[in-house]
């Protein structure tokens, strides 16, 4: 890999803004894609708190930010203060990404197609009709269900813990019903009847009430089945490692963090991102550091 060495005057740069961002590991797949990649440009986390969020976005439109990636808390604040959103972003009032086309600030949310394509072309699972169940209903979740559920699915059963999660949910995914996607509020049995099982929940997580715990029984769970973990820290999650020991096909969160930075990287700089030596950065700095990691 050939490192930059040092920032020039033609240096451009792209940040992550969101609070706290100390633990986030977007400087390190950006970062090793623009060496990877021979570009003279740097990636930052900068923390903002939401006092500060529109002074923030007014000074990255002045000092020309290529793009810039928004966490939490900001994912809906940030919104209103942006030029323009794309439809899917205008649908789960939500953004993970902008982007800067001309002065203007597009938004848009990644996180569901970046999942998608990891199924696809990380781990070869492919949606069209598929009988999905997903666990959990925050915002990741919900990007998550409305690109599955765009993907050519059979049905998806939600698995949440509270009814107005499941409502929110539902109501957003009412409009795929005349695509022929059944949505309907599944419970710990709708498992076993689903050929992919997503948790988009942080049960598992380090650092977490819930560390080394598992969402569901992994017994629920058959070898012709597949299970996509969210949680990517540890790298072999509690759910995963009980998966793995059950025969049961399975991945951890990475191959989606990684996607939405690979979204990212082309949307920003036009190039092919290169997915290998961000994943390969990605899981070396989790396994040197160990961190709580949730894809959020």
């Amino acid at each position: 890999m050939n490192m930059i060495a040092m920032p020039t005057g033609s240096t451009r740069f792209a940040c992550v803004v969101g609070a706290p961002v100390r633990h986030s590991l977007s400087p390190v797949l950006f970062n090793s894609a623009f060496a990877a990649a021979g570009l003279d440009c740097v990636y930052l986390a900068m923390e903002v708190g939401p006092e500060s969020l529109a002074h923030a976005i007014m000074g990255l439109r002045a000092l020309g930010a290529i793009g810039i990636s928004v966490t939490m808390p900001h994912k809906e604040k940030i919104v209103p203060l942006l030029d323009e959103v794309t439809p899917m972003a205008r649908l789960l009032k939500s953004v993970n990404v902008v982007r800067t086309v001309d002065g203007n600030l597009i938004g848009d949310t990644t996180d569901g197609t970046a999942l998608v394509m990891a199924l696809r072309d990380s781990h070869g699972v492919r949606l069209e009709g598929a009988k999905v169940a997903m666990l959990g209903t925050g915002s990741a979740a919900r990007s998550v269900a409305v690109a599955i559920c765009g993907s050519g699915i059979a049905s998806v059963e939600l698995i949440g813990r509270s009814d107005s999660g499941y409502v929110e949910m539902a109501n957003l995914l009412s409009g795929f019903a005349p695509l022929g996607v059944k949505v309907s509020r599944g419970d710990l049995g709708s498992i076993g009847r689903c050929d992919v099982v997503i948790n988009a929940t942080s049960v598992g997580m380090s650092g977490t009430a819930s560390e080394g715990e598992l969402p569901f029984p992994i017994e629920l769970m058959g070898s012709g089945q597949f299970l996509y973990d969210l949680v990517y820290s540890p790298l072999e999650t509690p759910l995963v490692k009980a998966a793995s020991s059950a025969g049961v096909r399975c991945a951890n969160g990475v191959s989606m963090l990684t996607q939405i930075a690979a979204l990212a990287f082309t949307d920003w700089t036009g190039e092919t991102a290169p997915v290998e030596s961000m994943r390969a950065a990605v899981e070396a700095a989790l396994a040197e550091r160990g961190r709580p990691g949730l894809v959020e």
